[in-house]
């Protein structure tokens, strides 16, 4: 196994430059700060950093699943504590803030929708606001991302089960992009909501949506820490960085 330095550093460098991102499009988004037109085009796509967090996440949580799993017992079990704990209690207060601040009446995200209902509170809660377009980012702002985040952790003890190597990671990759682009095509023209930018941004942010950034994170993981101890590191990294160089542009 890998000095805890070696491989821990350079994610932490991801994350920091994720984090980045997003604060430079936010700050920009704000109008606090008048900028060149040049400027606020770069600045947007710091929105991007939210599917490097994701890539950094997946390829971390097989990591430590990996490892904890010859050390722990109930490692399934207790990767779940860790991760609510981890995600809770600051969403938690976020929830609080944020009907205080702005109550429960009409925003953007809600779209037609004229309040706050409970039963958007309830899903914050429970981490299921992103099954719904009123709900998925409507109370907090960005809690979208979380909402996705959650998706992801309930379905990885199976894929941490199901994805043994690269061939299977990489072929799990092209089955969430497939998935992807069969069910916008089949939702972009359903509209069952009657406010249709609602519905469109919906699908861009919905789980199905940013699976395949999640697969490309597990597919990192097995090129780079799993082959490299198998001796296929090489040949395996430059394939990768062709195929992420190939989708990656329609994310």
């Amino acid at each position: 196994m890998e000095p805890k330095s070696l491989k821990l550093d350079y994610v932490d460098t991801l994350r920091a430059l994720a984090i980045l991102g997003v604060l430079l499009v936010h700050v920009n988004q704000s109008g606090l700060i008048a900028t060149p037109k040049i400027f606020s085009k770069i600045a947007n796509e710091g929105a991007r950093g939210v599917q490097l967090f994701y890539v950094a996440s997946a390829f971390t949580i097989f990591l430590s699943l990996k490892n904890r799993a010859q050390k722990e017992r109930h490692s399934v079990r207790n990767f779940f504590i860790r991760r609510f704990f981890r995600i809770a209690p600051m969403y938690y207060l976020g929830i609080c803030y944020y009907l205080y601040q702005d109550g429960f009446g009409p925003r953007q995200w809600l779209g037609d929708e004229t309040h706050i209902a409970s039963l958007n509170i309830a899903s914050n809660f429970t981490f299921t606001h992103a099954f719904n377009p009123y709900w998925i980012t409507s109370l907090v702002p960005g809690g979208w991302s979380i909402g996705v985040e959650m998706c992801f952790y309930a379905i990885v003890p199976f894929l941490f089960m199901r994805i043994k190597n690269t061939n299977q990671a990489f072929h799990f990759f092209i089955v969430t992009l497939l998935l992807r682009y069969a069910l916008h095509i089949i939702l972009i023209h359903l509209h069952p909501i009657t406010d249709a930018w609602l519905w469109q941004a919906y699908l861009s942010l919905y789980f199905p949506s940013q699976l395949p950034i999640f697969a490309l994170g597990i597919l990192l993981y097995f090129v780079l820490i799993e082959n490299k101890r198998g001796g296929g590191y090489l040949r395996s990294r430059h394939a990768c960085i062709r195929v992420i160089s190939a989708f990656t542009t329609g994310f």
